[in-house]
C-alpha cells in the first residue's frame, strides 16, 4: 500500500497591490475650427473610483498668456492620470518649436511617439490606459490648427471633433446646426448648447459648461462663468420655445389663425432672448 501523498501547506492569501484611485474623464469635449478661429468646449465632471467631482477640462497654455504668444488649448477624455501626463509633455515640446504652427504640431507628434515608446516598456501589452486629446494650437497671425489624438495616433487639420461618452449626441446636434459658412460667433452658442445637452442627457457628463476660443490674432480666452451660464440658460429657453412651435405646427387640430398668432408671439420672445444673449 502506497503512503498517502503529503498535503501542501495552505498558502497565506496575499494582499492585492495598492493601486492609485482610477481617474476617468467620462466626459464630453468638442472642438471646431473655422477661418475665424477655434472654439473648444467641455463639461467639468471627473470620476474617481466611482465618485464624481468637478474639475476643469480645458487646459490653456502657457500660463500668463498674452495675445500674440504661441498658445494651445487641450481637452481630454479617458484616463485622467495619463491625460495630465501627456498634456504636460506635449506642451513642453510645442513651446520650444514655435517657428510655425506646423512645427508645433510636429513637436507634439514626436513627443507623443516618444511617450508611448516609454509606456510600452512599463505596461503589459494591451494594458496601456486609453485616452483622447483635442488640441487647438496658435503660433502666428492666421496660423492655427485643430488636431485630435487617439492613444498614439495624431490626426491633423481637423474641422470638427467630439470625444467622450457624449460623442454621439454631440454629433447628432452638430449635424442639425452645421452650415458651410458658419463662423466663430455662431459656433460659441452651438458649442455651449451641445455641452449643455450632453450634461443633461448623457450619463457620465455633468458639472458646468466651459467654452474657450482662440482668435486669428492669437487672443486666447475662456468665456467667463457668468457669461457661459447666461448663454446656457437663454439657449435652453430658445430650444424649449422652438420645440413648442414645432409641436403646434404639426397639430392638425388647431386652427391656422391660432397657430399663426401663437407662433408670432414665440418669434417675438426668441428675438428678445437673442438681445439678452449679446454682451
Amino acid at each position: 500500500m502506497l503512503p498517502p501523498k503529503p498535503q501542501p501547506f495552505p498558502r497565506k492569501p496575499q494582499p492585492e497591490p495598492k493601486r492609485l484611485p482610477r481617474r476617468q474623464y467620462v466626459t464630453i469635449c468638442l472642438g471646431f475650427c473655422r477661418h475665424q478661429g477655434i472654439v473648444l468646449g467641455a463639461d467639468t465632471r471627473e470620476t474617481v473610483s466611482g465618485l464624481k467631482r468637478q474639475v476643469p477640462k480645458l487646459v490653456m497654455r502657457p500660463l500668463g498668456h498674452r495675445t500674440g504668444m504661441p498658445c494651445a488649448i487641450f481637452a481630454g477624455a479617458g484616463d485622467g492620470h495619463l491625460i495630465d501626463h501627456l498634456i504636460g509633455k506635449l506642451w513642453n515640446a510645442m513651446e520650444h518649436r514655435t517657428v510655425s504652427v506646423q512645427t508645433m504640431i510636429d513637436a507634439a507628434e514626436d513627443e507623443l511617439i516618444r511617450a508611448y515608446g516609454n509606456l510600452t516598456k512599463t505596461h503589459h501589452p494591451g494594458l496601456i490606459p486609453e485616452q483622447q486629446i483635442i488640441i487647438g494650437a496658435w503660433c502666428k497671425q492666421d496660423q492655427f490648427e485643430l488636431v485630435e489624438i487617439t492613444n498614439s495616433v495624431l490626426t491633423r487639420d481637423v474641422r470638427s471633433i467630439s470625444i467622450g461618452c457624449g460623442e454621439y449626441l454631440a454629433k447628432y446636434i452638430e449635424d442639425r446646426f452645421w452650415q458651410p459658412k458658419i463662423d466663430l460667433g455662431d459656433l460659441v452658442p452651438v458649442v455651449t448648447y451641445i455641452v449643455d445637452q450632453a450634461r443633461k442627457h448623457v450619463d457620465g457628463c455633468g458639472g458646468r459648461t466651459h467654452v474657450a476660443v482662440i482668435k486669428p490674432d492669437g487672443e486666447m480666452r475662456q468665456l467667463p462663468k457668468d457669461e457661459t451660464k447666461r448663454r446656457t440658460e437663454r439657449i435652453a429657453e430658445i430650444d424649449h420655445i422652438a420645440r413648442s412651435m414645432a409641436k403646434m405646427a404639426m397639430d392638425e387640430r388647431i386652427n391656422e389663425e391660432v397657430v399663426r398668432h401663437e407662433i408670432m408671439q414665440d418669434v417675438e420672445r426668441i428675438i428678445e432672448i437673442r438681445k439678452s444673449i449679446k454682451p
